[in-house]
């Protein structure tokens, strides 16, 4: 038969920028007619039908785009254990920010690797510059000498300026440092099924005492 949406939470409602009551009425296949930006969400959801009603859990990522800009969702299914057979249950989670964390960390990661094998041999050329001048100054005629001169300073200002740009760009890559705070669990709970109320019935059985 046709799908039917039959519960949803504000939380899918402010992911996917939509207002499900008035889709309610409405089979699955024909919500792009009325909200066209759920086009991408509803092929995946028939797309992944069959398995969803062989009892296959599923998950796939999902680009969307809405009046929030373009996302990236991670979209999971599974069927729900009900008496009719053909409930299915659909999570989303907005995964834009931490898959931007995950490339920037990796990014950083190069960084730190490029700029360390950048400033490896910038102190043996500086070094190899300032010995040669130390051997040779006094070994050659005064033009010479004042050549070598100019020459071992622009190298040693050269490779300073190099240090100075490797180590802005290993500081700029550099993640910030991680501040941790206490968490309460028993109020995450809370709130993760406040998402919820109304909508299902569900029977919290909290600690007692707090659970940091």
């Amino acid at each position: 038969g046709e799908s039917l949406l039959r519960a949803h939470n504000l939380s899918a409602e402010r992911i996917l920028d939509v207002d499900f009551t008035p889709l309610a009425d409405y089979p699955l296949a024909d919500w792009p007619a009325y909200q066209p930006h759920l086009a991408p969400v509803v092929e995946m959801l028939l797309q992944q039908a069959d398995a969803l009603h062989s009892n296959h859990d599923w998950q796939c990522e999902l680009h969307y785009s809405a009046n929030q800009g373009e996302r990236l969702l991670l979209a999971r299914g599974t069927r729900l254990p009900d008496s009719r057979g053909h409930g299915v249950v659909l999570v989303f989670d907005d995964i834009t920010e931490l898959v931007r964390a995950q490339r920037d960390a990796a990014w950083g990661e190069v960084a730190k690797r490029l700029a360390h094998e950048i400033r490896n041999p910038l102190t043996p050329i500086q070094l190899s510059a300032e010995r040669l001048q130390m051997k040779l100054a006094d070994k050659l005629q005064a033009s010479d000498a004042d050549m070598l001169q100019r020459s071992t300073d622009t190298i040693v200002k050269q490779v300073a300026a190099l240090k100075r740009m490797v180590d802005a760009f290993r500081d700029y890559a550099r993640a910030p440092s991680a501040k941790l705070i206490q968490l309460d669990v028993n109020d995450l709970l809370r709130d993760v099924l406040a998402l919820y109320e109304g909508y299902i019935d569900i029977q919290l059985a909290l600690h007692p005492q707090p659970l940091f």
